[in-house]
């Protein structure tokens, strides 16, 4: 939600957070561009949010009880973290200053680099809704503001480093409000009081429901995994993104996370991961995870390594595999095809997701005409009334109900039908499995 902050011009939007519809905690945007990415610190769950643009950078963490770390903003900042035991250090260097940052649930330090005599430290932060009444008269260099807690509690904190004119404007308003004990010290004074850490005219009104846009959590991907201005190179939160973007609706996001996967990039390597993920891309029409597929089963059939399949089994794969993403207009599998003395005429076809989908269960009966074996399993051809031949999968253990069937026996049951896409034909199939109890002989040969 977008709202104008006196003497802050470069915070462009508020992003307000809710929790049943109940505003609790609200930040300031330094860029027109976002991340958020939710962390722990400890046991306790934390939300790092960067914004970015051309001009301006921001970073800032934010704990579930709604307390707001803004730890730096303005150009090409750089930062570099380290969480272990329930604290969270980090070190940011930036065209303002450079510091040192130990950050926990509910208190920041912060160490000058410049000057490391110069210390920071907000303790026992807090934050609520509060309406802010008016300032009181001190003596102070720092004006004394007056807010009461939507709780009834008053409070009186010291407000610094604020124009009066932003103070006054919060005049009778509702805020989302960060206090607590500010602790300081510098080579000429210190000392410490109850203060302002952070105040936000509050929006009452729920966010939007909507989901992020996968296209911009595509582009959010690519900046971290390539390191584009302004964004700083972070394979494992671009992977994350790739992730988000996915499951937003961009399926070509699952190509990214296979490849993120077959090398280990930003994520641990696991070729089983890969597989799956080049699966879902070609399941849903994207004609990369055809061939990517079909560069795996290349691969270990090259390797022969001797696993579940055998070395001419990974290369009828390959082949089916680059003739589906040759047919969906991937040239280069054509070269691969030729590189393994097989040729193939394109068949144009649009490429479409294959949606998975089980039907039934439908009642069956027919006459068993032989049972075949698969290699995890075993199936019955079944030929019905009508003369249609069935292949029913019916497992891989015995099934009571047909211990003493034999080929030429009537029998009866129900099957679901599977949809799915198959990563070994690169095609859209339907199999039919049987439905566990249902069967029955009716009639011996």
């Amino acid at each position: 939600a977008k709202e104008t902050l006196p003497n802050d011009t470069n915070a462009m939007n508020i992003l307000r957070f809710s929790r049943n519809e109940k505003p609790f905690a609200q930040v300031r945007i330094y860029g027109d561009q976002c991340s958020i990415i939710r962390d722990m610190l400890g046991n306790i769950p934390i939300y790092r949010i960067e914004s970015f643009s051309l001009l301006h950078n921001s970073l800032s963490y934010m704990t579930e009880e709604g307390i707001v770390f803004t730890i730096a903003k303005g150009r090409n900042i750089e930062f570099k973290e380290q969480n272990e035991n329930g604290s969270l250090n980090i070190t940011v260097k930036n065209h303002n200053s450079d510091a040192a940052i130990s950050l926990t649930r509910n208190s920041i330090r912060r160490v000058s680099q410049q000057a490391p005599s110069s210390l920071s430290e907000w303790t026992n932060l807090t934050t609520t809704i509060a309406t802010y009444t008016g300032r009181k008269q001190t003596n102070s260099i720092h004006p004394l503001a007056e807010f009461t807690t939507q709780e009834g509690l008053k409070l009186s904190l010291v407000v610094a480093d604020l124009p009066l004119e932003k103070i006054d404007s919060w005049q009778n308003k509702k805020l989302t409000l960060t206090y607590g004990t500010y602790t300081f010290k510098t080579e000429n004074d210190s000392g410490s009081y109850l203060g302002l850490y952070d105040a936000t005219v509050s929006l009452d009104a729920p966010p939007s429901k909507d989901g992020l846009d996968g296209t911009a959590a595509y582009r959010f991907a690519f900046l971290h995994e390539t390191g584009k201005t302004p964004v700083p190179l972070h394979p494992e939160r671009a992977f994350q993104w790739y992730q988000t973007a996915a499951s937003e609706g961009t399926p070509g996001a699952f190509i990214k996370i296979g490849d993120f996967y077959q090398k280990g990039f930003g994520v641990e390597q696991s070729a089983f991961d890969a597989f799956d993920s080049y699966r879902k891309a070609a399941a849903s029409g994207v004609p990369e995870g055809f061939e990517r597929l079909g560069d795996m089963h290349r691969q270990a059939e090259l390797a022969n390594d001797g696993d579940f399949y055998s070395k001419e089994e990974r290369r009828e794969f390959a082949i089916n595999l680059y003739r589906a993403a040759a047919n969906h207009g991937m040239t280069e599998a054509l070269s691969k095809l030729s590189q393994m003395g097989v040729s193939h005429t394109t068949e144009k076809v649009t490429p479409a997701p294959c949606v998975k989908r089980v039907i039934g269960p439908h009642p069956l009966t027919g006459i068993l005409i032989k049972t075949l074996g698969k290699r995890d399993a075993y199936a019955f051809l079944i030929k019905s009334s009508s003369g249609a031949q069935h292949e029913i999968i019916m497992g891989n253990g015995d099934v009571p109900e047909f211990e003493r069937v034999k080929a030429g026996d009537t029998i009866s049951l129900s099957y679901t039908s599977d949809q799915d896409f198959d990563p070994y034909l690169g095609l859209c199939t339907v199999t039919a499995y049987y439905e566990d109890g249902s069967g029955k002989i009716l009639k011996k040969k």
